[in-house]
Formats: C-alpha cells, sequence, structure tokens
C-alpha cells in the first residue's frame, strides 16, 4: 500500500548472528522522509498559537502545532517547510526563527523506533498575521486558535492531546523560551 504511507521489511543481522524482520512505517517515503513542526510564540501576550486538527487514525480532532512534511524540491530545507506550514495551516508568516534541537542533528528527531521519519523542531518568536490568511491543502481540517496561554499549552501536552514528536517541541520550546526570560 503505498497511498499516504508505506511498510517496508528490514531484515538485521545482529553481532551475535541471528537475524531479524521488521516491519518499517514511513509516512513521507515520496520526499525526504522529514517533517517541520514549529512553534509560533506571541511576546506582547505571552501565548502560543495552536491549531485543532482532525486526524484520520483516531477519528477525532486533536490539538497540535503548525506542521508538515519537508518537500525540498519545493521549500529548499526544513526551515523552508517550517515557514510554509506556519503560513498554511496557521496563517502567520515572519517572526525570529530558532532552530530547537543542536546542530549536530542534522537529520531532525527521529520519529519512532519502527519509523523511518524524522522532525526538525522550531520555535517562531512573532509571527504575524498573513494578509490572505489561512491556506491549508484540500484534505486537511483545521481549527486555529491563537492566544493559547503556556499553561494552557503545557497542560494539553500532559494530557496527551499532542502527537509525541509535537509534545517534545512543545516542551523543548518552553525550555527555550524560558531560557530567553519568556516563561517561568
Amino acid at each position: 500500500y503505498r497511498r499516504y504511507g508505506r511498510v517496508v521489511e528490514r531484515v538485521v543481522a545482529y553481532p551475535n548472528g541471528s537475524e531479524h524482520a521488521f516491519d518499517i512505517w514511513s509516512k513521507n517515503f515520496r520526499n525526504s522522509q522529514e517533517f517541520a513542526i514549529v512553534v509560533p510564540f506571541h511576546t506582547a501576550s505571552r501565548c502560543v498559537t495552536l491549531v485543532r486538527e482532525y486526524y484520520p487514525a483516531p477519528h477525532a480532532f486533536h490539538w497540535g502545532l503548525p506542521a508538515g512534511n519537508v518537500e525540498r524540491s519545493r521549500h529548499g530545507s526544513a526551515l523552508g517547510a517550517a515557514k510554509a506550514e506556519l503560513a498554511e495551516e496557521a496563517g502567520l508568516t515572519g517572526g525570529e526563527w530558532i532552530t530547537l534541537l543542536n546542530a549536530s542533528c542534522e537529520r531532525g528527531m527521529v520519529q519512532d523506533k519502527y519509523q523511518q521519519d524524522w522532525s526538525h523542531l522550531f520555535l517562531c518568536i512573532d509571527p504575524v498575521s498573513r494578509a490572505d490568511g489561512q491556506q491549508t491543502e484540500h484534505e486537511e481540517l483545521i481549527e486555529i486558535h491563537h492566544d493559547v496561554s503556556l499553561a494552557r499549552a503545557k497542560d494539553l501536552v500532559y494530557s496527551g492531546s499532542f502527537q509525541a514528536n509535537q509534545t517534545a517541541c512543545l516542551l523543548l520550546a518552553l525550555d527555550k523560551l524560558r531560557e530567553l526570560g519568556y516563561y517561568q
């Protein structure tokens, strides 16, 4: 099956000589197998913009962050993809961009033990509204929630309302905001 994802078999020979077969999943197999995730933070209100998006697998809306596939031919880089997703999903543009992972994480953060996809995590400080607003892709159903307090966002994380990679992004962003003096 190769519509939005695929599963491949990987056979690995361990040092002791035993062989093991694994099913390896990739959602973004047509591109670079990378995703970009961004936390939009507004210094004046000390709030973030979150999205509530329909997730087909659990058949429910979930809280999250603007995020999407890195298509190098379209975006040029993970940062380019993060900027595009912020504009498309949250109707925001500009701002000061901070990479949340160390420079040694060129490929990003691995998604899962059995998944080939990687996430690049970003913080965008003081993005502004786009004149043409939100421009989601045809299969996306997304509600924008501006001015979500940091305490509320953290509560949503601890209630399990975010995907794991978006949870990591938000918690790393909170650490960075604390370091910059925006969060206690």
